[in-house]
């Protein structure tokens, strides 16, 4: 109750918050993701339940609220998280999933919408989930005990649950809708982001159309579809596409770049791309340093991106001249591996590597590291 107060104290400061926070709770009982404990209700036994603080956070780059359900919060030395079984780590390699994608011309990205409240809670187990807010979502009313009747972002075992269920319901629709559609949701996914590539626009689009029919048998939503091909978009409603794309104009306006995975991929050029924030404030004297020196980010950045002769030439550099500070960084679509590769060999396959690194040439016979040539391109 004592942190409720104070969340009620902030909302008298920040009424946009305020009402961005009201918004998200009356959604989440719209949909049924949470409900009012009945007043009829049998307690459950001591030790059988548990309440759960809540917080706001807003995205870094977007004015979008998520309320946090905090199950790592302690009480007497114990949190939610603590007591629960995290289950197997069923989630996809990442970098496998990011060299699956960088393999074919043709990419698209898609996402599962609410990917953990798409999957319920047993009933017996929604007393540990029990959270206190007001009565029909009105501050003006008395505050009540609610409880969450889905799985929870921040919770130790929805990231297993989520990946099971996604995969349960791909090996369940394999029959009708085919096995690269099964394959696509079991091997290029993680969590709730998936990413491939497909030698043929057609191919992409056959893919994530099935993925959909797939997914929907189970009331999940296969959405924010974007691609390097503007036929692939087009082959999809508006309300399917990805936010940042619905309103443009596919033929003529420049397509952004799209954030997945923790990378920026520019659709215009097809490359990985880097966004360095520094935050703005005067220097200290300790930190003070000539304004024309650039930053240590862009000078490790600059010599990951240049050749081996770039680096080793006995004619000198000048980190900075314009061209240094000019010269877009990007990693860029290596050309196809071959379609035997082993999944091992990619796990094997390390980016932090000191020398030089190259993409491995994939095949039967284990990893065949690429000759330089030009600009070292990580996948």
């Amino acid at each position: 109750m004592q942190r409720l107060q104070v969340l009620l104290k902030t909302f008298t400061r920040k009424l946009e918050m305020k009402a961005d926070y009201l918004e998200f709770m009356d959604n989440i009982i719209e949909k049924g993701h949470a409900s009012p404990v009945p007043r009829d209700d049998v307690p459950p036994p001591r030790g059988r339940s548990w309440y759960l603080l809540h917080f706001a956070t807003y995205h870094n780059t977007k004015p979008t609220i998520r309320v946090v359900f905090d199950s790592s919060c302690e009480f007497g030395g114990v949190s939610l998280n603590k007591v629960l079984l995290p289950g197997p780590d069923l989630m996809n390699n990442l970098t496998c999933v990011l060299m699956y994608f960088r393999k074919e011309t043709v990419a698209v990205m898609c996402a599962v919408e609410q990917i953990f409240h798409s999957f319920h809670v047993d009933p017996q187990h929604r007393d540990f989930l029990h959270f206190l807010w007001f009565e029909a979502n009105d501050p003006s009313k008395p505050i009540i005990e609610n409880r969450m009747n889905v799985h929870l972002f921040g919770n130790g075992p929805s990231p297993a649950v989520a990946t099971y269920g996604l995969c349960r319901t791909a090996a369940d629709g394999e029959e009708e809708y085919g096995e690269e559609a099964k394959k696509f949701i079991c091997r290029n996914f993680y969590v709730d982001d998936g990413l491939a590539s497909l030698p043929t626009a057609q191919r992409a689009i056959d893919l994530v159309k099935s993925a959909q029919a797939i997914l929907v048998t189970a009331n999940l939503r296969l959405h924010k579809v974007v691609s390097n091909s503007v036929q692939v978009m087009e082959a999809f409603p508006t309300k399917d596409r990805a936010k940042y794309v619905r309103n443009l104009d596919l033929r003529s306006d420049s397509l952004p770049a799209q954030r997945s995975l923790g990378v920026f991929w520019d659709l215009e050029t097809d490359a990985f791309t880097f966004k360095v924030s520094l935050p703005e404030r005067p220097f200290t004297t300790k930190e003070s340093c000539p304004s024309s020196t650039p930053s240590m980010t862009h000078l490790v950045f600059r010599y990951l991106s240049c050749s081996k002769e770039e680096r080793y030439s006995s004619s000198s550099y000048s980190w900075e001249s314009e061209e240094a500070r000019t010269k877009p960084l990007s990693l860029r679509r290596s050309p196809s591996y071959h379609d035997d590769e082993p999944v091992d060999a990619l796990e094997r396959f390390s980016l932090g590597d000191t020398a030089p690194v190259h993409p491995p040439l994939l095949s039967s016979k284990g990893i065949q590291h690429r000759d330089p040539s030009g600009t070292t391109r990580l996948f």
